[in-house]
């Protein structure tokens, strides 16, 4: 199906991408109705809003609801159901337009880039018998280890004010904890008697 270069239906179709025959994209379907029976394109109301008629030659007319930009859809409405590829702009890569991809079951098809880290900041957090903070809150940071090099065990608080009764791990002697990923509030530690001389490894 085509159109002479010089008529009024071919200038705007020029500048669009190309209609074929029994797919239009909504700003199409304000502008023309698709006959299948006698393959032509039937100028509609021109943009306005209402009722559409799209034709497929066997049913006298399938109503497509044609909506202005901005008009919120709802249950009433009609819809067209199309078989379309999705072309989606990418924000790396120098921003190329890609296909939506979905799994086999239907679902849009997501990909996670991790988060990662370059920078580690160590410290040394001594842990008294009194609520000491082994790690201040960070928003930036994207994780932390904490080694107990000390000679007693640690209580660490993965909040405010730890105490013999409100903690979230014992840290032996020469114990490792690894802080969730996911956690970036303030850390807290006790003892029950001495110090332990915690070694702290922020990652942001």
């Amino acid at each position: 199906m085509s159109f002479d270069n010089t008529s009024e239906k071919s200038v705007d179709l020029d500048r669009q991408e190309n209609i074929t025959k029994g797919v239009l994209s909504a700003k199409k379907v304000a502008l023309y109705t698709y006959d299948a029976a006698t393959d032509t394109l039937i100028p509609s109301t021109g943009g306005s809003s209402g009722d559409g008629a799209i034709l497929d030659g066997v049913n006298s007319a399938i109503k497509a609801t044609v909506e202005s930009v901005g008009t919120m859809i709802t249950n009433g409405d009609f819809a067209l159901v199309t078989n379309s590829v999705i072309h989606g702009l990418t924000t790396g890569g120098g921003g190329a337009y890609v296909d939506v991809k979905v799994n086999p079951s239907g679902a849009l098809t997501v990909e996670n880039t991790p988060a990662t880290s370059g920078t580690g900041t160590v410290t040394t957090a001594s842990v008294t018998t009194s609520n000491t903070t082994v790690l201040a809150s960070n928003n930036s940071r994207m994780g932390a280890t904490i080694y107990n090099e000390g000679t007693v065990t640690a209580l660490v608080k993965l909040g405010s004010t730890a105490s013999a009764t409100s903690y979230t791990v014992k840290i032996l002697q020469d114990g490792y904890y690894e802080v969730p990923f996911s956690y970036t509030g303030i850390v807290t530690g006790i003892t029950a008697s001495g110090t332990a001389t915690c070694r702290v490894s922020e990652l942001t």
